[in-house]
């Protein structure tokens, strides 16, 4: 009776949301995942399959291109806190097709604008003839002039107030030329890049942009300087000017000052790391792996290269999913970010074989808590048999490892999670073979430092042994 009161209310709160997004889209799992993670993007989410029937316990939904129906039994498994999906073919045949068990695309809020964009301040501070806007390592937009930071691209962005054909224009060239190895220059219409060029370091001639573009109001138009290898020298002359068919004309300079006007602002591109989102999870070998989402990267798990169980962190590490799998067959996971900010995972049961049974939730703050959040699945206690196929799994898993162990030995998934990524932050480790046995060596390398300022002795196979036995 409590897994039946708790779909009902589940049903009560995703009714009105859901429909704004998914007319034709059954009630589902996403508002309460948005609720219990506090991240509105799973809210979000863009269906790609019709409803047939939906009750509290169950959907069938038919795939628009396959015509292969699927029936998905939903229910909440209040130890774990996480959701069992079970999928079973009810009309066509899958003997020659992958089966998707898990087909969800969220759009992040922000977008991509959110996840690769962020805004600069404003410095009273003078150079190259102007104030300037200003980012991490010496990110800098001037009244007519751009320079690249270490990690992040300078950008001149234009906010399209009106619809219509504009031509866009305005001469790039370097305006510091005593050293350097020039910049890459790029014009971006919303997500699209539309134009690109290489500026040498002593090229004061440059080149000139002659674009055509059809607009919308709330377009943008960025105008970015990388910094191709180095920062130094990269300082970049680039005065835009945007100009309608009927002949109104934006040029950047004219609106440059101590705050956004006419349409244009400043901001850095974010290249890697910070704003994007991530999967963690574990190769075959228990090794842990850390993927940053770019935009068009898709991230890809299977059962032959990795344990059966990963977490999507969003883009500010604030909640995320948590999956886990249960398949005699095989299996694979992937997920990827577009251009345009659609954040997607997709669950896979290879072609003619047993669907995967999935389990899903969603949990709140930092990546690691997704990973207890799977470690509550290894430890619950439910009578269904496909949480102990999972913990058998995981035994094997560590059996392979550290050799033979109780079940109750085995260490928490969420802490040989931390162990690990402590171990990537400190020594900077590379996921190869390579990488983890230079790590292995360092880590000998100090173990015999400490013995020796301690005074004990070390068993001799300490910090000989190989991480190319394990990856």
């Amino acid at each position: 009776m409590k897994d039946c009161r708790h779909l009902r209310l589940l049903l009560t709160l995703l009714t009105a949301p859901l429909a704004a997004v998914a007319a034709d889209g059954p009630p589902s799992i996403f508002g309460k995942m948005a609720a219990q993670s506090g991240a509105a993007w799973m809210g979000q989410v863009q269906w790609t399959a019709r409803s047939h029937e939906t009750t509290a316990h169950e959907v069938t939904i038919t795939d628009r291109d396959s015509g292969l129906a699927l029936k998905q039994a939903q229910q909440w498994l209040p130890e774990a806190e996480m959701y069992r999906l079970s999928t079973s073919v009810a009309e066509g045949s899958a003997a020659s097709v992958p089966v998707n068990v898990v087909d969800w695309a969220f759009q992040l809020v922000g977008g991509y604008d959110g996840a690769r964009f962020q805004e600069i301040s404003y410095s009273k501070d003078t150079w190259h003839g102007s104030t300037f806007w200003t980012g991490p390592d010496w990110t800098r937009v001037g009244k007519d002039w751009q320079h690249s930071g270490g990690k992040t691209s300078s950008v001149r962005r234009f906010t399209v107030p009106r619809d219509g054909s504009v031509t866009v224009k305005g001469g790039v060239f370097k305006a510091d030329t005593n050293g350097g190895d020039g910049v890459r220059v790029s014009i971006r219409h919303n997500a699209d890049v539309v134009w690109q060029e290489e500026i040498e370091a002593k090229d004061t001639q440059g080149v000139e942009p002659a674009l055509t573009l059809d607009v919308k109001a709330g377009d943008r138009i960025r105008f970015t300087v990388h910094r191709r290898t180095e920062i130094g020298y990269d300082t970049t002359h680039w005065d835009p000017v945007i100009t309608y068919a009927d002949g109104t004309a934006f040029r950047a300079s004219d609106a440059f000052g101590e705050a956004p006007r006419d349409g244009w602002s400043y901001e850095m591109e974010i290249e890697e790391a910070a704003g994007l989102p991530r999967l963690y999870g574990f190769d075959s070998h228990f090794c842990f792996q850390e993927h940053l989402l770019s935009p068009g990267k898709t991230v890809l798990l299977d059962n032959a290269s990795s344990l059966p169980l990963l977490v999507l962190a969003d883009d500010k590490d604030a909640g995320g999913i948590a999956a886990a799998v249960t398949s005699a067959g095989p299996w694979r996971m992937e997920a990827a970010l577009s251009e345009t900010g659609l954040l997607s995972l997709r669950i896979q049961g290879g072609k003619g074989g047993e669907l995967p049974v999935t389990f899903v939730g969603a949990y709140k703050g930092g990546w690691l808590n997704g990973v207890a959040r799977i470690e509550g699945l290894r430890k619950s206690e439910t009578a269904l048999p496909d949480p102990s196929v999972f913990r058998e799994s995981i035994q094997t898993a560590f059996n392979e490892v550290l050799g033979a162990v109780e079940s109750r030995a085995v260490p928490e998934l969420d802490l040989w999670a931390a162990v690990q990524w402590d171990w990537h932050r400190q020594d900077r480790l590379e996921e190869t073979p390579q990488g983890y046995e230079a790590a292995m060596a360092g880590v000998g390398e100090k173990t015999a430092r400490l013995v020796a300022d301690l005074g004990v002795g070390m068993p001799s196979e300490i910090g000989r042994a190989s991480c190319r036995e394990r990856v």
